[in-house]
């Protein structure tokens, strides 16, 4: 979607186990699978009672700042601890080094730590369109579930990790 982002018209061939996608100066190509596809609904968790909105970018910024203390093979943690008002990501390196940042976030909810590796939860944030996101959480140690507030067809599960 990104690539072709701009793009008024895209062309789709396909071959027998081949699909292709041309647009602009940009070509590409995926494999087609045989099977049936796994049920990834099942892994969506539903009900998640802990909602927290926060700005995209000032997210994203925030999880950069923190994740400057890593090595680049560091196992790389980031802690969220939420209370009214306000999300802090802290940070600890195995050289003892810590960074914290504070994120103004829209959350009403009792107090609430979790931890996930910074890359991943990133990468999910990262994939979606400026404006708020949402998370949704049940417990430390189940699934959080990741919203756009601009695209509301876009989902981002990720698993909480021990810090």
């Amino acid at each position: 979607r990104k690539l072709a982002s701009g793009v008024d018209e895209v062309e789709i061939t396909s071959s027998e186990n081949q699909v292709f996608f041309n647009f602009g100066d940009t070509k590409l190509s995926s494999s087609v699978i045989e099977g049936d596809y796994p049920n990834y609904t099942a892994v969506i968790p539903e009900g998640n009672p802990l909602r927290c909105s926060v700005d995209r970018d000032e997210f994203l910024t925030a999880l950069k700042e923190v994740s400057v203390i890593f090595d680049r093979e560091d196992v790389k943690p980031v802690l969220i601890n939420l209370s009214p008002k306000l999300m802090k990501l802290s940070a600890r390196s195995d050289t003892g080094e810590e960074a914290i940042v504070e994120v103004p976030a829209d959350y009403s909810g009792e107090d609430f730590r979790i931890g996930f590796n910074v890359v991943h939860l990133s990468e999910a944030v990262g994939s979606m369109e400026s404006g708020d996101v949402v998370l949704l959480f049940d417990t430390p140690t189940t699934q959080a579930l990741i919203l756009s507030g601009v695209e509301p067809e876009l989902k981002c599960v990720i698993m909480p990790m021990r810090v």
